[in-house]
């Protein structure tokens, strides 16, 4: 089992059930009305491949410059 961020609004099944549901011909706003949650959270999840949350951390770290 995939660990959920806290506040998420859908579990992975939602998500991967909206996703579908939206590719077959569903609206993103009656999807957001099934789901009760608002039509940005159905439409982040209808386009995206991977139903599992992202890291929040950078992808780079900064560099490491000496003061000027």
């Amino acid at each position: 089992m995939q660990k959920l961020h806290a506040n998420a609004a859908l579990t992975v099944h939602q998500r991967r059930e909206s996703h579908e549901k939206f590719h077959q011909g569903a609206s993103l706003h009656d999807l957001a009305a099934e789901y009760h949650v608002g039509t940005k959270t159905v439409q982040r999840w209808a386009h995206r491949t991977t139903f599992t949350d992202r890291s929040s951390a950078p992808t780079r770290r900064r560099s490491k410059r000496p003061p000027v």
